[in-house]
């Protein structure tokens, strides 16, 4: 749910979910240079959409199952088949490991954040606030009808 501008600093936000405990953390990392945001915002926008999108439609029913079938054969065409174990967890991977809105939580990236600088993983001064540019999910969240997350005052609180 990041989108990550400027120069790399050699971190990169990933899951810190355990299987005893479920907390909010940044799942994904959506990153590109300032320049290519700039130049190219609308097909980043679209990208970002559109993989939202997926996940919507992935996600669809109750229990998630709704288009298991249908995904498994377009993967089929693509050369990709899941293991009977994939197939087994989708419903756990739907539920707790994507974030199907394309976000997470403003004090998650805190978390995160302080997490990293104590594993002495990110620089003491490291802002996440610095190399985040939220406009492009925010955009896809507005189109397919989603709440905002992380809530725009909610990252200008944290900041």
């Amino acid at each position: 749910s990041l989108m990550a501008l400027g120069e790399p600093i050699g971190a990169a936000y990933s899951s810190t979910r355990s299987h005893e405990e479920y907390e909010d953390s940044p799942q994904e990392t959506w990153v590109v240079q300032t320049k290519t945001l700039k130049e190219n915002k609308d097909a980043v926008c679209a990208w970002v959409e559109g993989r939202i999108a997926a996940k919507q439609w992935l996600s669809e029913g109750e229990d998630f199952q709704d288009n298991v079938d249908a995904a498994i054969e377009i993967g089929k065409e693509y050369g990709r088949e899941p293991s009977e174990g994939e197939i087994e967890e989708w419903g756990n991977e739907m539920e707790f490991s994507w974030p199907l809105d394309g976000g997470s939580p403003a004090d998650s990236f805190e978390k995160w954040t302080a997490d990293m600088i104590a594993a002495d993983a990110i620089p003491k001064d490291y802002d996440w606030h610095d190399h985040v540019d939220f406009s492009c999910l925010w955009q896809a969240q507005e189109k397919l009808g989603l709440e905002q997350n992380p809530v725009q005052e909610e990252v200008e609180a944290t900041s």
